[in-house]
């Protein structure tokens, strides 16, 4: 699934009963509450179907207060960050990062864990590997916690978009033709 497909199943969701849409093309992830008559926005980076969805997945999370405010109220540090503030990082994303791996399984997009501190990395590189396994490793097993959570009230919102992206998913598969895998003439014999 493309991101602007994501974008379509997202605004069905919750365009008219959450006042929020999700659009890409931004520079940088940011959230925009709904202010007035004007929606709000959550923006995600380029064009990246995975971006959406982790965007999604921040959003899903955030509770009634925390969608009142730009970027649920939480400063964002950017790398390169120290040992401390990627530990505090790591802590914040496992929740999002596995309910973004959820609905990449509903979508079919491929998921993989996001540390975005790329220029530590090549100061500390084999340090980052080793934090970001151990990383994957807790988003792998947050997993079943997320499935809990939604099937509980506060998983509502996110049980409906990853239902929507599954059945956005099965139904381009029944009904759109495979693309195209193209062959020299050479190939063709």
């Amino acid at each position: 699934m493309k991101a602007g497909q994501i974008c379509t199943v997202f605004d069905r969701c919750f365009a008219e009963t959450e006042h929020t849409i999700l659009r890409g093309g931004a520079d940088e992830p940011l959230y925009r509450p709904p202010a007035g008559a004007a929606p709000g926005c959550l923006l995600f980076r380029g064009d990246y179907a995975a971006s959406a969805l982790h965007e999604a997945a921040h959003w899903c999370l955030a509770g009634v207060a925390r969608r009142q405010q730009e970027d649920f109220g939480y400063p964002y540090l950017p790398p390169p960050r120290s040992a401390c503030a990627r530990s505090a990082f790591f802590r914040y994303e496992r929740r999002p990062q596995a309910l973004e791996s959820l609905f990449a399984d509903a979508a079919g997009v491929p998921f993989r864990v996001s540390v975005d501190d790329f220029v530590h990395a090549d100061q500390e590189g084999y340090q980052l590997f080793l934090e970001t396994q151990a990383f994957a490793a807790r988003v792998h097993a947050s997993r079943a916690q997320m499935y809990v959570w939604l099937d509980s009230p506060a998983g509502q919102r996110a049980r409906c978009f990853a239902r929507a992206l599954a059945r956005k998913r099965t139904w381009a598969q029944a009904h759109l033709p495979a693309e195209p895998v193209w062959m020299s003439p050479e190939e063709h014999g």
